[in-house]
């Protein structure tokens, strides 16, 4: 049975829990959402995907699917949900991730005819038609879009004259509608060597902890220390601090969400955030 991470209250938006582990089959859900521009998101329009990026090789993939009614836990229909099966959960390694959630427009593929303003799908219908997308096809005018309708049925925004035909219809959009931080745990039994089970953050904290306590006790003539595994010199003992302050603050995050806190950051419009990614440059240290 999958471990399941609920949608928070009222927000739309989970995202996969802040903590999860190798090997671990997990699975999360959203609910359909309307922006801070009155734009609403759901299932019936966009795909969901997640896409993780840390100390794996390159970024990983997983895909959303569209959530029928009453499906997990209650969730509406037109919401989605998440599944991380154990197989791709394996691809990850110990370690903080960052994640962004992204919604891509629905395309189809069908034949069709159309007469003035009317578009009759004929056959071979596959993926979905969704209004504003943009249809194509050889008889057809650049620009012309899905305006309304539903099944076999839609108007089109300018009249044309079209016999049976293959068309194509695509909602050209891409959004990052959230983004966060989950951190992913080592899978015991899974070790071959020796285990450290403290965080990333808590590691660091006390790297510079002790680097800190090295530099005052040395009067400042020990500068050189390895910290997060990077060999660094310092000038003064505020330098060290910096870096102390921030791992204790993320550390303290760290405990809030593993006590049902939560430490996503959510961003939701058109553009993608142009602030807000966790990182440490507000400590201007962008290595972390």
């Amino acid at each position: 049975m999958p471990r399941i991470a609920t949608a928070i209250p009222g927000s739309g938006i989970s995202g996969p829990p802040a903590t999860f582990r190798q090997n671990e089959t997990i699975q999360w859900q959203d609910v359909p959402f309307t922006d801070r521009f009155a734009n609403s998101y759901d299932s019936n329009t966009y795909a969901l995907t997640y896409v993780f990026a840390g100390p794996s090789a390159g970024p990983l993939s997983v895909t959303a699917a569209p959530a029928a009614t009453g499906g997990v836990e209650g969730l509406q229909g037109g919401g989605w949900v998440t599944t991380l099966t154990a197989t791709q959960a394996a691809a990850f390694v110990a370690g903080n991730y960052w994640w962004q959630a992204v919604l891509t427009g629905l395309t189809a593929a069908f034949t069709a005819s159309i007469s003035g303003v009317n578009l009759t799908v004929l056959s071979g219908l596959t993926g979905t038609i969704v209004q504003n997308a943009t249809l194509a096809g050889a008889g057809i005018s650049a620009g012309v879009t899905i305006v309304s309708g539903s099944g076999n049925n839609w108007v089109i925004s300018q009249a044309l004259t079209v016999s049976s035909e293959a068309m194509t219809t695509n909602l050209a959009t891409r959004i990052v509608a959230f983004e966060g931080e989950s951190a992913v745990e080592a899978d015991l039994a899974s070790l071959a060597g020796s285990y450290d089970g403290r965080s990333y953050w808590q590691q660091i904290l006390d790297a510079a902890t002790q680097a800190l306590l090295q530099f005052q006790a040395s009067g400042g003539r020990l500068k050189a220390y390895t910290i997060a595994g990077r060999s660094m010199t310092f000038q003064d003992d505020k330098e060290i601090m910096a870096i102390e302050n921030m791992a204790r603050a993320r550390v303290e995050a760290e405990k809030q969400a593993a006590s049902g806190g939560d430490r996503r950051n959510i961003r939701v419009g058109f553009n993608r955030p142009s602030s807000g990614i966790p990182s440490s440059n507000n400590m201007n240290w962008p290595w972390f």
